[in-house]
């Protein structure tokens, strides 16, 4: 009786500390991403901006890093489409998606506010006017601005359901670098259109801290509705399981050929003697 409590008790502190662990690295997976992405927004101590391919490599890389530190604790997701597109691809139970969206939104809090207490005034970050913060651009409309972040979100969870993918099992060597790369690529396009977001949890720091809420609201339905649909898509359409092959008669067990053959001589004989 006391084995079986001890089991029991054993097992309930390490699902504890499982949960622990995936609080703690969605958190500092998700801090380190807006820390690192929005401090390559920063300018200079000599006021020089940075391009915009600079801050989409650094985004990108910072992507890459995270997922090698914390990929086999919790995915690494960093991003609640993410993680409801691995709920609906049997990666992640339903009942804790509370706490990995609780998870990124504290870690983007903290990533953001480290900023804003780690550089000096000096850096001229015009916080007041949104520094960091995603917007659509006023040359678009509201509806094209969404159709951007759904259409950006989109291919980023076509990456992680072919990632995903158990017929890909073998190709995962270098995922983050590819991940990061896809963030690159997907971000430097579309990037002066809405801010190339694809990820509420980066988009709702910045807006809570500067108070700059235009049209936030894109950068949560898109990038969910994008996970939920593109990846219903990717299991109807893509989730399918080759025909088995056509055996081949010179691949067939010598005993097999030998019947077969044993057979179609008796059947020829047959012929021959009815004639």
């Amino acid at each position: 009786m006391s084995n079986d409590m001890d089991d029991r008790q054993r097992k309930t502190i390490q699902n504890v500390w499982w949960y622990i662990a995936v609080a703690m690295s969605e958190t500092i997976g998700t801090a380190l991403l807006v820390f690192l992405g929005c401090s390559s927004a920063v300018p200079s101590i000599t006021s020089t901006p940075p391009s915009h391919i600079q801050i989409c490599l650094v985004f990108g890389f910072a992507v890459c890093i995270i997922i090698q530190m914390f990929g086999h604790v919790s995915g690494a997701h960093l991003n609640p489409a993410v993680t409801v597109s691995a709920c609906i691809f049997r990666l992640v139970p339903v009942s804790i998606i509370a706490l990995y969206f609780v998870s990124q939104l504290i870690g983007g809090i903290l990533g953001y506010g480290a900023i804003l207490s780690l550089y000096p005034a000096q850096s001229n970050m015009n916080v007041t006017h949104g520094f960091c913060t995603t917007v659509p651009n006023p040359g678009i409309s509201t509806f094209q601005a969404f159709l951007v972040e759904f259409f950006a979100s989109s291919i980023l969870i076509l990456i992680c359901c072919g990632v995903w993918d158990k017929r890909n099992a073998n190709k995962h060597d270098s995922a983050p670098i590819k991940f990061g790369l896809a963030i690159t690529a997907i971000a430097t396009p579309l990037g002066p259109y809405t801010g190339g977001s694809m990820n509420p949890a980066r988009s709702f720091a910045p807006a809570l801290f500067t108070g700059v809420w235009n049209a936030h609201w894109i950068y949560w339905l898109a990038p969910i509705s994008a996970g939920v649909l593109v990846t219903y898509f990717y299991k109807f359409v893509f989730d399918r399981q080759p025909p088995p092959p056509e055996p081949d008669q010179s691949d067939l067990p010598l005993n097999q050929s030998n019947f077969k053959m044993r057979n179609a001589d008796k059947t020829s004989n047959e012929a021959l003697s009815s004639e």
